[in-house]
């Protein structure tokens, strides 16, 4: 079962039209969604970037919620259209919920939600 936990910029994903029909104006805030799949063997983030490329290296962090523990980093600089899929073992979770970041917070614009699993 695939859920969107986030949904980061200024552009609602039901009313985003084909990529070919994005005016530029628009592509130029960050938007970033993110979808969270709760599998057997641990869980999915899946991080799509739907604004602009990003002009500088951006981090993605995964975090046990329940001590803050790091499960996984990566420094990025998005394309425009990107998906990236982090896939965590469900023994590096420990039982606790996982927590996705993006920093700098500018990729995500002001309203921050962090993704939670939840599974």
């Amino acid at each position: 079962m695939n859920k969107i936990f986030a949904l980061f910029g200024f552009i609602a994903l039901s009313a985003l039209p084909a990529a070919a029909e994005i005016p530029a104006a628009q592509t130029s805030a960050p938007v970033v969604e993110v979808r969270v799949k709760c599998m057997e063997s641990g869980t999915q983030f899946k991080v799509q970037n739907f604004g602009a490329k990003w002009d500088e290296l951006g981090e993605i962090s995964i975090r046990r919620s329940g001590d803050g523990a790091v499960v996984s980093k990566r420094k990025v600089r998005m394309m425009d259209g990107q998906v990236m899929t982090f896939k965590i073992a469900k023994e590096k979770s420990e039982g606790q919920q996982l927590t996705l970041d993006i920093t700098p917070k500018r990729y995500t614009t002001a309203i921050i939600q962090d993704a939670n699993s939840g599974c």
